[in-house]
């Protein structure tokens, strides 16, 4: 209930189902081993070049902050989409 100028009175809230709940960690990490780590594997030897990108990152992270815009050449597409699925998996560890 809202009093004449529009607060809500003492034991209403304008939010009755309360603060929406954020995807917990078990959830993300469950979906992340499910289903993540097929597709990254399957768009990074698709040659998709933001998986790649996130692959090096992991691989070398920059100590240094700000933007970068990366071109990989293609001798390390190729290598990268070489690898099979427990070479990936190793990387991303």
């Amino acid at each position: 209930m809202r009093s004449k100028n529009g607060q809500f009175s003492k034991g209403y809230t304008g939010n009755p189902n309360g603060r929406p709940k954020r995807a917990d960690e078990s959830f993300l990490i469950n979906l992340w081993e499910s289903d993540g780590q097929r597709v990254f594997r399957d768009e990074v030897k698709a040659g998709k070049q933001w998986a790649i990108k996130m692959l090096i990152d992991k691989l070398y992270p920059n100590k240094k902050e700000g933007v970068f815009d990366v071109e990989i050449e293609q001798h390390v597409e190729s290598e990268i989409s070489s690898l099979d699925e427990a070479e990936l998996l190793k990387l991303l560890a």
